[in-house]
């Protein structure tokens, strides 16, 4: 179950590693990470900006985008770094099962990340 400050409707972003470890991003900027499937969330940072999307590549690292930016974080989402700065909005952000990133941009630009 969500917790209060998170129903269906927040959610801006999922993105699951296994069947049981995964992370939310709320419409107000906030992470939630479950280790047991969704049966309980918690919330793991509250984010100053806008983010559009996140994606992680294991447990402890992720990414998430916002406006023009790509943010880093290597403690499983409690901070976050600057990574990249865009000169177009970026939109949405995927991971390859090499662990490669692509994200994709307004206008059509495409970047990827090894």
């Amino acid at each position: 179950s969500l917790p209060p400050e998170l129903d269906y409707s927040q959610i801006k972003a999922i993105d699951f590693l296994r069947s049981r470890m995964g992370y939310v991003l709320s419409f107000e900027n906030k992470i939630f990470r479950t280790s047991d499937g969704g049966v309980s969330w918690t919330k793991v940072s509250s984010l100053l900006g806008v983010a559009t999307d996140l994606c992680f590549l294991n447990e402890r690292v992720g990414f998430l985008i916002g406006n023009r930016k790509i943010y880093k974080t290597e403690n499983a989402g409690t901070t976050w770094t600057l990574d990249y700065s865009s000169s177009e909005k970026l939109l949405e952000i995927e991971k390859t099962e090499a662990n490669s990133l692509f994200v994709v941009g307004r206008n059509g630009s495409i970047l990827r990340r090894k």
